[in-house]
């Protein structure tokens, strides 16, 4: 029987929101809106999709800065959940020291904190252990089991194996922090029914729920309002990705299926609630990009320059709500 905590798989948000103007434009912010913490531009892998790669300027976070920005979130805006992103958040130096501030002082505030990651650093023992400690939720994103998909993939000689996933999460259990896989799907890469129930089958027993999501389409309120030609090239159509999303609900309807179209606000997912739950990303769908530009906000930006922003742009500074100038 399934008995997890929905709130464990990111499924359902809390969902009011209040006006709020930045820079003479209305929003209508979340009353509990998460707050993505960009650590880094810089990252140890060249995935060919990533759109982070767009960024010309690569820089790392000033962990003082950033901490007076999360408290002012914290306390302004009713942050509860923090997502550490990058980049790749494990290499920034401002990590432990971030963390090691935040965690004894806002403890009883901060529900969760995430850390999404390609998980090279967490084959090493110390490392992971120091690392969950801290955090309450790791997101690591592995888009095959193949060793040389991974590589083709990632333009480095850089990998994870299931025998050191296994060991991750393993540490994970021990100390109490949930894993969770998200896999991209796109061209050649767990595009039909086979290869996902194939990937799901090999990692479902070291992990705590696989996520599969389409490439993202970006909008602007993304790092920057235009699409590379990898994701151009390699992207589904819309009708693939419902289909193989409809495919794999069919193959376990026995199951229950949670759907909730306001995730983060704007995103529809459904989880599919077995003992390693899958959860689809109907993101294909554009939601996210209709709903940010009506003016719904569901997350806040902390940027690698120390702004706290509604957006990924560091460029656009229409969206920035406070400046780590002004601090």
């Amino acid at each position: 029987m399934f008995n997890k905590k929905i709130d464990n798989f990111e499924i359902f948000r809390y969902n009011d929101y209040s006006p709020i103007t930045i820079n003479n434009k209305h929003y209508n912010i979340n009353q509990q809106p998460y707050l993505d913490v960009v650590l880094t531009d810089k990252c140890n892998r060249k995935c060919k999709f990533c759109i982070a790669d767009l960024v010309d300027k690569k820089e790392n976070c000033n962990a003082d800065v950033f901490e007076k920005q999360i408290v002012y979130a914290i306390k302004n805006f009713g942050v509860r959940e923090l997502l550490l992103v990058g980049g790749e958040p494990t290499i920034s130096q401002g990590l432990f020291p971030l963390l090691n501030s935040l965690v004894p002082n806002y403890n009883d505030e901060l529900k969760k904190i995430c850390i999404t990651t390609n998980g090279d650093k967490l084959t090493n023992e110390k490392f992971r252990t120091r690392l969950f400690e801290y955090v309450t939720h790791v997101n690591l994103s592995l888009m095959h089991t193949s060793i040389q998909r991974q590589v083709d993939i990632a333009n480095k000689d850089t990998f994870i194996t299931i025998e050191q996933l296994k060991e991750i999460y393993a540490a994970a259990k021990k100390q109490k922090v949930e894993l969770r896989i998200n896999a991209n799907i796109f061209k050649e890469n767990l595009d039909g029914y086979q290869e996902v129930m194939e990937f799901y089958n090999t990692v479902k027993d070291y992990c705590d729920s696989v996520k599969f999501s389409p490439l993202l389409k970006v909008d602007n309120f993304s790092v920057v309002n235009k699409v590379t030609k990898f994701v151009k090239d390699n992207i589904l159509s819309d009708k693939v990705y419902e289909t193989l999303f409809n495919n794999i609900e069919a193959a376990y309807c026995k199951y229950a299926i949670v759907r909730n179209p306001l995730t983060f606000g704007f995103v529809e997912y459904r989880m599919i609630c077995m003992d390693t739950p899958i959860i689809l990303n109907y993101n294909h769908r554009g939601m996210m990009a209709d709903k940010a530009k009506r003016g719904y906000i569901n997350g806040i930006k902390l940027l690698t320059n120390g702004n706290l922003s509604l957006s990924w742009n560091k460029e656009d500074e229409s969206k920035v709500i406070r400046f780590a100038k002004d601090l």
